[in-house]
């Protein structure tokens, strides 16, 4: 397959998300990871590296929200590691903003909303320019300082979600696991 297709295949996977159950996800994007892994091993361009590995870091974090609704939390917490070392990798913001996102809602749905609150803050944080991952960051750490009971703190954090989604534009809003739109914000909200 061309980089194109394997770029068009993390698309499809992200808006099936939706509707495809975790368990063939996790099946289908395994299959395909093992591939691409194959594949860097092969003489490559730098600039063909580099998108491979963006690949690899997406669907790893689609592996991450897979696991997460699986609740299964060694394996969600590794392919976690696995996506941010890609996404780290590859130097780009907004795609390891998106990936520590989706840590970030592994580790509130699994009850430890100390770390969920860390991590969106640092999704958040990382990026200059506002993006899916920040909008979705921010609304999960809303939704976590909620919990805790503190309204000021999950009001703010809202308020940002809010404000970053009002500055998205094109595929950000696209309704799939990498996009943030203003379904996704009611939501949280």
């Amino acid at each position: 397959a061309s980089l194109e297709e394997w770029e068009q295949a993390a698309i499809r996977y992200a808006r099936a998300t939706r509707d495809r159950p975790a368990l063939v996800l996790v099946a289908d994007l395994g299959h395909d990871i093992s591939e691409l892994n194959h594949l860097l091993t092969q003489q490559r361009s730098a600039s063909a590296l580099r998108r491979l590995t963006r690949v690899i870091a997406q669907m790893s974090g689609l592996m991450c929200l897979a696991f997460c609704i699986l609740d299964d939390r060694p394996a969600f917490r590794g392919w976690a590691r696995t996506a941010r070392l890609a996404g780290n990798e590859i130097g780009d913001t907004a795609t390891l903003s998106w990936i520590l996102a989706q840590e970030a809602h592994g580790h509130y749905y699994s009850g430890d909303v100390l770390e969920a609150i860390e991590v969106a803050r640092h999704a958040r944080d990382i990026v200059s320019a506002p993006c899916a991952g920040a909008a979705l960051a921010a609304a999960l750490e809303a939704r976590a300082q909620a919990t805790l009971g503190r309204k000021r703190e999950s009001r703010n954090a809202l308020a940002r979600a809010e404000d970053t989604l009002l500055h998205l534009d094109g595929d950000a809003l696209i309704p799939s696991a990498f996009g943030y739109n203003e379904a996704s914000f009611r939501f949280h909200e």
